[in-house]
């Protein structure tokens, strides 16, 4: 149980890093391959 609540947040944080990421960055900076 412990050890999915765990993954869920670090899954969480890294969703929202992205998110950050895509907001702070223009569209056409970091190539999507």
């Amino acid at each position: 149980m412990k050890n999915e609540k765990t993954y869920e947040l670090v899954l969480m944080a890294l969703f929202t890093a992205i998110i950050v990421i895509m907001a702070f960055t223009p569209l056409g900076y970091i190539p999507l391959v």
